[in-house]
């Protein structure tokens, strides 16, 4: 009876320290699954700061063997360094030995620096064989009437878990880097001018008569920019007419872009003209805007 309930004893101890292993094993993992960084192109002669916004996301994952309580609650706040080339709090790019001043924002209004004490937080529930992802969106703030050089500045930030906690079990949190890049001067330039476009229409025409003309536009690397005309219908002698661009907006390459005005005079018109043939002609403007 003795050796029996020995051994009894000794299986129920073997048992018992596989459960605190087990238990002791990470069970959650937090990684930055996507942190893209922010580029844009700076206009010095801007009279408002160039803000641009983009997102990061988390991702927790919980493995259907980890230990512990069927659900954990899960804690971090994840941090931002001031980049590579800080000068006391205030960040910058690096353009050789030349820099210009940026900030990244919690908020659009860039009031809110995300460093320091400024984190972003979570604290959610994780079961077992399951992953939560929380997406986050902070702002690139580069301040107006900086006069830096020509160049593409750049840096590189650290994104890190500040504090990292789950209620029961172990865990593991990764850190990660984004990238930043601001060019400057940004311009636009109508490369090719647009040309006339003429209607050959004959009045009460059965067929609608179509006319185009094509211009390029070219600006600098990632600098966003704005087409339009100062109207897009008149009447040239007594004939209506209405006129479309291929395109609205666009992002400037550094090399020429290609756009097309398309004009249109509807069928059926009778028009004003008093003799065999006239002519007349409207004078449109195009404007880009970045």
């Amino acid at each position: 009876m003795i050796i029996k309930r020995l051994k009894r004893i000794i299986w129920i101890g073997a048992l018992t320290i596989f459960a605190i292993i087990n238990n002791a094993h990470a069970s959650v993992t937090c990684n930055f699954s996507s942190n893209p960084g922010f580029s844009t192109a700076y206009v010095p002669t801007d009279l408002v700061a160039n803000i641009r916004s983009t997102t990061f996301a988390v991702t927790c994952t919980r493995t259907a063997s980890s230990g512990g309580a069927t659900s954990v609650t899960v804690s971090y706040s994840v941090a931002a360094s001031n980049g590579l080339h800080v000068t006391g709090t205030q960040n910058r790019g690096a353009s050789g030995t030349h820099y210009i001043n940026y900030s990244v924002s919690t908020d659009p209004a860039c009031s809110t620096p995300w460093k320091g004490t400024t984190y972003f937080t979570a604290s959610f529930p994780l079961a077992k064989s399951s992953a939560v992802t929380n997406t986050y969106t902070y702002y690139g703030c580069i301040p107006a009437l900086q006069a830096p050089s020509a160049g593409t500045y750049t840096d590189t930030v650290t994104t890190s878990f500040a504090v990292g906690t789950v209620s029961s079990g172990g865990s593991s949190f990764s850190s990660r880097t984004f990238p930043v890049s601001i060019v400057t001067p940004s311009s636009c330039s109508l490369t090719t001018l647009p040309g006339n476009i003429t209607f050959n229409y004959t009045s009460f025409s059965g067929a609608a008569v179509l006319g185009s003309t094509t211009f390029g536009v070219t600006c600098t690397n990632i600098l966003p920019y704005t087409i339009s005309l100062d109207a897009f219908s008149g009447t040239i002698v007594g004939v209506n007419y209405s006129l479309a661009l291929s395109g609205s907006s666009g992002t400037g390459t550094g090399t020429a872009q290609t756009y097309t005005i398309n004009g249109t005079v509807a069928s059926g018109q009778a028009g004003t003209c008093s003799t065999a043939t006239c002519s007349g002609s409207n004078v449109r403007t195009l404007t880009i805007v970045y």
